[in-house]
């Protein structure tokens, strides 16, 4: 199928450019001297000028006709790779195209070379032929005359199956420097640079006999010992009656080429905002870099920094204050490591330096502390000075990984060691922790699909009022049902997804069960609460919140009034603005809030007074020794029901077991109570059975 070329597909209606005669545009009798076909086409491919070897060697009526309304267009004598020269006539490049033209009814192999010209404002292409084929190359007299002709500006020499010079053409000379006779009949190797001799032994003389052409780049050197470099383009011809052949070799200068690809290469690689090398810049040499490396048997080492808290400079002051920042830093990585250090900026405030040699992990420390020291002077933002600190990964090559990719991957998680370890320092990588790391990415893989199977489901623990008997509450927890005799408890998952976005895909999925057991009790008119538990990264997403008010917003306030939220009193401590923020939208909901866990960890009474608390929740670790005569955790216990009392707040006891833990609690007014000595967890299926029992 043609290429849809817009230029070629107008209409051509108005043929204006066309009524130019050919004696106008080669007036000057030079093209006509030319002993190859010589074409002028306008932009729409017509054929405005011929001269005498093309009228020859294509068609004597390719200017037939009154004022060119017989003219022909080039495309008709393409008889393969219409595609491949609409695309090449458009590009800017100067390489030849080669392709089959039909030359008196027959196709024939030519290779094509361009030059573009504006004619009063309109633009021409003035096409020079060289037809390769065998008819050509056979005679004797076409050897001489045709291929070493006087005007075409591409260099060429010819050469036997021996690689012998046979015959240059002036541009040649001029090109390498030799003149005619010093150069014929000499091997064609010389005019090779290593590694290009190399080439022309074995790649390019395997593709000229096995596939008659090969086209590339090469190394030359002149006469005078200059190397240069140069496009090739080597084809056989095959002699008249003979299994021998000789190759035409055309080529052109592409040293100034090179250098513009060298400056587009160069800038391609270097960081817009701070001038260091970039990812791309670091791929490649860093590819490079590890193979040798690898060749010569050295070593290698990679350190990893990262910025620390740089998003929140981001946020808080702008993105400008940002990319400061990053300038600033590079400058000082470059004036605290050496010249010959490689240093690049991967994106964002990641940055790799790699150190080549045998250096010994006390070097690597004191670089890398030498670094995090000159990033921890304060910098001058605009207005603003901020003091930054940093952390460093490092990976050493082959100690740590036996691959450029694995190095890289160790480096980076050194890097994030050393934020474990408390940021603005070192860390070297360790094998034993990354494993560790491979695992929790395991467990989160298995905890995610079972999320999404539905394996992880909301069970419901009931509260008891101790003087009734009656169930007052259930509170939600999740369960993994791995199988019918494996239920595993939130402690041996949850953690693993703590700070993963996991884990408000699951608080969207218990809000919803949530929802769900609220509804089937206030169709029974029950008065019994439900509580769901949130975790800090629930609590700060803005999704999960919303879900939970599109949930609820719907029903009544008495409805709303019965869900209460449990948050551990960490959180609080945290004193996030976000979660602070959200726990306001829920209780603007009409939810209650129920402190869980009180008394272990970072128990405070300030707790209590910085949020307004309906309940309580005393963790069950006090009752487990409180039958000893000499047990502190009784009357610490004691103490804490006394105090929550004081408070007027509703108290629940966690982890009953016992009647005697019952007694010990209503001796000390504390009435509510949760624990296996009722019920464990169930699924919500069982919920209503035992609602009716205890309700």
């Amino acid at each position: 199928m043609m290429r849809q070329n817009p230029v070629f597909n107008r209409r051509i209606g108005d043929r204006k450019g066309l009524r130019l005669a050919s004696s106008t545009i080669g007036a000057d009798g030079n093209h006509n001297r030319y002993p190859t076909p010589y074409l002028i086409i306008d932009e729409k491919y017509w054929i405005l000028y011929a001269n005498t070897a093309a009228l020859r060697e294509i068609n004597p009526k390719l200017l037939s006709g009154e004022e060119g309304k017989n003219r022909a267009n080039l495309l008709r004598y393409i008889k393969r790779g219409t595609t491949e020269f609409l695309d090449w006539i458009d590009a800017s490049g100067h390489e030849p195209l080669e392709l089959r033209v039909v030359c008196l009814n027959k196709a024939r192999r030519c290779l094509l070379y361009k030059e573009t010209f504006f004619e009063n404002g309109v633009r021409q292409f003035h096409l020079n032929l060289l037809i390769v084929d065998a008819q050509n190359f056979a005679d004797a007299d076409f050897n001489t005359h045709r291929l070493v002709f006087t005007n075409t500006q591409q260099a060429i020499y010819v050469s036997n199956s021996a690689g012998k010079i046979t015959a240059v053409n002036p541009a040649f000379c001029r090109m390498f420097k030799y003149a005619e006779q010093q150069i014929v009949g000499c091997d064609e190797i010389t005019l090779y640079d290593n590694p290009s001799k190399t080439l022309r032994q074995d790649e390019i003389k395997l593709n000229l006999e096995q596939l008659g052409s090969w086209t590339g780049r090469v190394a030359n050197v002149a006469h005078s010992g200059e190397v240069f470099y140069t496009s090739l383009n080597s084809s056989t011809v095959a002699k008249e009656n003979s299994d021998d052949y000789f190759v035409v070799n055309i080529i052109e200068d592409i040293s100034h080429q090179l250098i513009l690809e060298a400056q587009l290469k160069e800038s391609a690689e270097i960081d817009s905002l701070t001038n260091l090398h970039n990812r791309l810049a670091f791929n490649r040499y860093f590819s490079e870099i590890f193979a040798e490396t690898q060749r010569n048997g050295e070593k290698l080492n990679l350190l990893f920094i990262d910025l620390d808290k740089f998003k929140e400079l981001n946020d808080q002051y702008g993105h400008d204050y940002g990319d400061e920042l990053l300038v600033n830093v590079s400058r000082r990585l470059q004036n605290t490591l050496k010249a010959t250090d490689f240093v690049a900026r991967l994106g964002g405030d990641e940055f790799v330096v790699l150190l080549r040699g045998n250096l010994q992990k006390e070097t690597l420390t004191v670089l890398s502390n030498k670094l995090i020291n000159a990033l921890a002077e304060p910098f001058k933002l605009k207005d603003l000075s901020y003091q930054c600190t940093s952390s460093i990964g490092i990976a050493r090559y082959p100690e740590d990984a036996v691959s450029a990719e694995k190095l890289l991957q160790a480096a980076d998680s050194a890097m994030y060691l050393a934020k474990k370890a408390g940021r603005n320092c070192c860390c070297f990588y360790n094998e034993e922790v990354q494993q560790q790391a491979y695992s929790l990415v395991e467990q989160r893989r298995q905890i995610a699909r079972a999320i999404a199977d539905g394996d992880i489901k909301t069970y419901f623990q009931p509260i008891h009022n101790l003087l009734t008997g009656k169930v007052i509450s259930f509170e939600a927890l999740a369960r993994w049902v791995v199988s019918e005799h494996d239920i595993r408890l939130p402690g041996n998952f949850l953690s693993v997804i703590e700070n993963d976005p996991l884990m408000i895909k699951l608080g969207m999925q218990v809000a919803t069960q949530v929802y769900q057991l609220c509804g089937i009790l206030n169709r029974m008119h029950s008065t019994t609460e439900v509580a769901m538990n949130m975790s800090a990264i629930q609590l700060r997403s803005d999704e999960l919140i919303t879900h939970i008010e599109t949930l609820f917003a719907k029903r009544d306030a008495d409805f709303r009034n019965l869900l209460h939220i449990e948050i551990a009193e960490p959180l609080v401590f945290d004193r996030d603005p976000v979660i602070l923020s959200n726990l306001k939208r829920l209780t603007d909901l009409g939810f209650h809030l129920a402190l869980d866990n009180f008394g272990k960890g970072n128990s405070s009474i300030y707790t209590l007074k910085r949020i307004e608390f309906s309940t309580v929740k005393i963790d069950g670790v006090f009752l487990e020794s409180i039958t000893k005569d000499d047990s502190q955790d009784a009357q610490i216990l004691t103490g804490l029901i006394q105090l929550l009392h004081n408070l007027n707040v509703r108290i629940i006891c966690e982890g009953v077991e016992s009647q005697e833990y019952v007694h010990f609690l209503l001796d000390r007014g504390c009435v509510l109570a949760q624990g296996w000595l009722f019920s464990e967890a169930m699924p919500k299926d069982k919920v209503l059975q035992y609602h009716r029992k205890h309700a």
